[in-house]
């Protein structure tokens, strides 16, 4: 009897277990003590973006607050065949997106812009840091391989795309005067150094541009940084009378006017007191102290690369630091041993300033906005420092801020 009761009672616990067990399927929970699971989607060619940045897709079961690792190696090669230069090629980061009952999705990117044709495989990690900021690299959590090919590369090889940039001339925000006291007015473009602009400026009257007071001449076009030109305008804002004005600078084909369709750019502000004084987020500041200036910034939505672009006082070589962060600011919970976790939408690095003419010196980052989401921010340049000693930024005498708008 005691032997029969024992087998009813194994056999109602099985059912129970496997009750649970479907509970759990169905509910959607993850399974307790199982290992994270996490996958890589297939790479194809439509991985590949028009920046050739290779766009990485998958699931996991880690949660979001995990951060992850992407690696591009050269894949093995079959005996015999020659296996130099078999070294990692480019390292990048992933993040995980939630989902519903722990089956989320991970995004990550990697530029293949430098890698040249073969057989890759991409390695996704764990990492964490120490407190010397030491990373801490797990064994490969998931794997997937590709074939980047040539433009003579059959089906199923991934292909880089040829970049096209759109054609553009912007203006810089006036507000900024020369010592001698006449308005400068600046921008940036896409046209090749050398070329000549036409510019005007004409009064606004009653809401129009039909004021006879108009101001007019060329200019042209010098080299910049990453491929970004720029153009200076001195109007002589002596004989101007302080009222609003449009300022328009377009590709120069015939004298002084550009027929319809070329490439141009329209402002309209008031036209801003003639001092030597040059203007800043934080205030006007003296043209003959240090400057920092940002350029006009393109119109921007997330998923793109942009190349911002700015002037400064610093010398060739000294480092700038960029910021872009929520105009809503921010918040990230300090936890003594995991560090620093929570929500954040934004982008910090260091870049070094390059020579510029004209007493203004140059500085450029690229922007990469995959990991952003549609909202309002403020990019911030500064000639901030950080000391890795105390553990903090030292700040620095000069800096200079915007706010966008990114679009979805």
């Amino acid at each position: 009897m005691k032997k029969k009761y024992l087998t009813y009672a194994g056999i109602i616990s099985a059912l129970v277990l496997a009750g649970m067990f479907i509970g759990i399927l169905l509910t959607g929970v993850p399974i307790p003590f199982m290992p994270p699971s996490t996958t890589i989607d297939p790479i194809t060619d439509m991985s590949v973006d028009e920046h050739n940045i290779l766009l990485l897709t998958g699931t996991t079961t880690l949660a979001k607050d995990n951060t992850l690792y992407v690696r591009l190696t050269a894949s093995p090669r079959s005996p015999g065949q020659d296996d130099t230069d078999r070294t990692v090629k480019v390292n990048s980061d992933a993040w995980i997106i939630p989902g519903e009952g722990g089956n989320n999705r991970l995004k990550g990117t990697i530029d293949i812009s430098p890698v040249q044709p073969g057989d890759y495989t991409i390695s996704l990690a764990t990492v964490t840091y120490t407190k010397n900021f030491t990373m801490i690299e797990s064994d490969p959590i998931a794997t997937q391989h590709f074939t980047l090919g040539d433009e003579n590369a059959g089906p199923g090889s991934v292909r880089k795309k040829t970049r096209v940039t759109e054609p553009f001339i912007r203006i810089n925000p006036t507000g900024q005067t020369r010592a001698d006291g006449d308005l400068k007015i600046s921008g940036i473009t896409s046209l090749a150094p050398g070329i000549p602009l036409a510019w005007n400026m004409q009064a606004v009257a009653n809401g129009s541009g039909n004021d006879t007071q108009v101001f007019q001449g060329t200019a042209v076009v010098v080299r910049g940084t990453e491929g970004i030109n720029r153009w200076n305008v001195v109007p002589g804002t002596g004989e101007i009378t302080p009222v609003r004005y449009q300022f328009r600078i377009s590709e120069n084909t015939t004298g002084t006017t550009s027929p319809v369709g070329t490439l141009s750019a329209l402002y309209e502000s008031d036209n801003p007191p003639v001092s030597a004084t040059r203007q800043n987020t934080t205030g006007p500041v003296n043209i003959s102290a240090g400057f920092v200036t940002i350029d006009a910034l393109p119109t921007m939505r997330t998923g793109e690369v942009y190349v911002l672009t700015g002037t400064t006082s610093l010398s060739p070589g000294e480092e700038i630091m960029m910021q872009v962060y929520p105009a809503s600011g921010f918040d990230l919970l300090l936890d003594k041993n995991k560090g620093q976790t929570g929500d954040f939408s934004g982008a910090a690095a260091m870049t070094t300033v390059a020579a510029g003419s004209g007493g203004e010196n140059l500085w450029s980052f690229e922007l990469q906005t995959y990991h952003f989401e549609a909202d309002q921010y403020i990019v911030t340049v500064n000639n901030d420092s950080y000391d890795f000693e105390a553990g903090a930024f030292v700040p620095g005498a000069l800096s200079c801020s915007r706010k966008f708008t990114l679009g979805g």
